[in-house]
């Protein structure tokens, strides 16, 4: 039980209609002496009162009070929250209340307030305390008073603040005794006194339908349920009798058994807290400390209440009402519908984020391990979407990038972000080579190809380069520009050995790009001769009568002929003319003379021919 405070004394004083504060205070000593005050009432001469006696003293709440926390060190008794403190055991200031406050309490169980007066205790420091005594009534109707004792260096008390019954106190003025209903009368040794001349009193007889001294009522029945008892008592809940409007009498002060001390049968509602009630405020009203159940009021038992946003009266925490009665929200470290988490915490960079969403790339907060989250998923601003800083080589082609491929391989097309070309120095693989300059004259062209004949580019080395393959024209295949000696065999060319041809070799490719032949004064391969008086038109050796010895010419054989005839004059001159006519178109059928309208004028026109 708690400790007496100086704000409920205050009450308490004013019950007791005495100048006294709180016990639990110490006392300021207003005289000096060593006079031991202990057990002395208070306000004795010579001992100390109280500070501030003749002032009221307000007192603000602790500082937490109503957070349902209790703070002892901040002076709190008790703390059911703002919205049950005043309402159940526990005051709006946070101090418990308890039989002894000078307040009665339905809500604790209290009737009734014993009167009490003060006496001067010690505490554990020497220091004087004040310690209630409380009056023990022996008759009638009582308050019974709490037990209090010094514990430590304050006063506790329990129990008491409840009704009791005890036996009529008696009239003042009425004399003599009672029996019995219908019991016969009694009397002192057979005789009646008398005195002053008058006889003595009758004596009184329960029953007799005359209300003898003594006596509350005498209906002169025996019926005990009706206005008189058989004890010529009136009756009272209480009197172990079930009267009209009793549901019940069971003749003690026990409010918390079968039947109650108004002898009404137990119930929810009456007041009194009975076994299986938590609380009983005697009322129907749901929102104050005590539920119509006879429950205390808490979060989960279905009722709304003040501060409670719903109360749907089940332990599923998950619904639309949490356990402590709050509208579920993310944040309050449950995970309800539509959450992918909730760890109750407003850190938007952990495991799990305000708006209760498990972390990813993309949702606008700066997770552990991004460097950057921009919220979208767009890989050419200034954050791409896997959360990084854009960079070369990222895979993502940025502004200022011609092209990203990802890798570091240089001859793939990209190389530095930017999209390789002939001539960046760089071979790429569709490239022969790369020189990285712009000279077409080196070994490697502007193309990126390797320097040959026919590519169109005169190099060193080269006459000509059409950029064809055909010795037909104005350039050889082997760039050489056409003409006999140039070694490509063209068009009117028997060969072309280059500086290989020889008018004098056997067999020679000859300085007119003509094939070795009869009649080039040269003995080639199946040839006996070639030129020469003994040698015949068709390179063959001849005897000495068919000798000619002109170059091929017959003119000079008729002479000879003649002489050989032995002929002279006229004759002689035919016979000449016969022979030469015969020779000339011998020769001229074995060199295939043709006319000069025969010969193309192309031909004609080439420096090399000899015609």
């Amino acid at each position: 039980m708690p400790s007496w405070r100086k704000s409920h004394l205050l009450a308490l004083i004013a019950f007791c209609a005495a100048s006294l504060l709180a016990a639990g205070v110490t006392l300021r000593a207003q005289v000096t002496g060593t006079k031991d005050c202990t057990g002395l009432p208070y306000g004795t001469a010579g001992c100390p009162l109280l500070e501030d006696e003749d002032e009221e003293e307000e007192i603000d709440p602790p500082l937490h009070c109503g957070d349902n926390f209790l703070q002892e060190k901040e002076g709190e008794e008790c703390d059911n929250g703002y919205v049950h403190n005043g309402r159940s055991n526990c005051t709006d200031d946070c101090r418990l209340l308890y039989c002894g406050d000078g307040e009665i309490s339905p809500q604790i169980g209290e009737l009734c307030e014993p009167e009490a007066t003060f006496v001067y205790a010690k505490d554990s420091k020497g220091e004087y305390l004040l310690l209630p005594e409380y009056e023990t009534p022996e008759c009638g109707r009582i308050c019974t008073a709490p037990t209090c004792v010094v514990v430590k260096d304050a006063v506790e008390c329990t129990g008491g603040c409840k009704p009791m019954f005890l036996p009529a106190c008696p009239v003042e003025g009425a004399g003599g005794g009672s029996s019995l209903k219908g019991a016969a009368p009694s009397s002192s040794s057979g005789s009646q006194t008398s005195s002053g001349g008058g006889a003595s009193a009758a004596p009184s007889i329960c029953g007799n339908g005359k209300v003898d001294p003594g006596e509350q009522c005498d209906d002169g029945n025996t019926s005990d349920r009706d206005g008189c008892t058989n004890a010529c008592k009136l009756p009272f809940c209480g009197d172990g009798i079930v009267h009209a409007g009793e549901d019940c009498d069971d003749g003690n002060r026990t409010d918390r058994d079968g039947c109650t001390n108004a002898c009404t049968l137990p119930g929810c509602g009456d007041g009194i807290v009975h076994g299986g009630e938590q609380c009983d405020d005697g009322n129907s009203n749901e929102q104050d400390g005590c539920t119509n159940a006879c429950k205390i009021p808490m979060c989960g038992d279905g009722i709304l209440r003040i501060g409670e946003e719903c109360d749907d009266g089940n332990g599923n925490d998950r619904d639309a009402c949490t356990n402590i009665c709050k509208l579920p929200v993310c944040g309050d470290g449950i995970m309800h519908n539509g959450e992918e988490c909730d760890d109750g915490n407003r850190n938007d960079r952990d495991g799990c984020t305000n708006a209760c969403r498990s972390p990813a790339c993309g949702d606008a907060i700066l997770q552990t391990g991004e460097e950057c989250d921009d919220g979208n998923d767009a890989d050419e601003d200034a954050c791409t979407s896997l959360c990084r800083q854009p960079r070369c080589g990222d895979g993502f082609v940025q502004r200022g990038e011609e092209c990203d491929d990802a890798n570091a391989d240089t001859r793939d097309g990209c190389n530095v972000c930017r999209r390789t070309i002939c001539g960046d120095g760089i071979t790429q693989y569709w490239e022969s080579c790369d020189d990285g300059n712009r000279s077409d004259q080196d070994s490697c062209t502007n193309r990126c190809t390797l320097t040959s004949c026919g590519d169109g580019i005169v190099q060193a080395g080269e006459e000509c380069d059409d950029g064809n393959l055909d010795d037909a024209d104005e350039c050889s295949t082997l760039c050489k520009i056409p003409g006999c000696g140039n070694g490509v065999v063209e068009r009117g060319e028997d060969c072309d050995s280059g500086r290989e041809n020889n008018d004098a070799a056997p067999n020679a490719c000859r300085s007119d790009c003509r094939a070795a032949r009869c009649g080039d004064n040269v003995v080639d391969r199946g040839e006996e001769c070639d030129g020469g008086d003994a040698c015949g038109i068709d390179c063959k050796r001849m005897s000495a009568a068919t000798v000619v010895t002109t170059n091929g010419d017959a003119s000079g054989a008729v002479p000879v002929a003649a002489a050989a005839m032995g002929t002279t004059g006229i004759g002689s001159v035919l016979v000449w003319l016969f022979f030469r006519h015969r020779i000339r178109a011998f020769f001229a059928r074995r060199r295939h003379v043709v006319s000069i309208d025969d010969i193309p004028l192309d031909e004609i026109e080439m420096p090399w021919r000899h015609w």
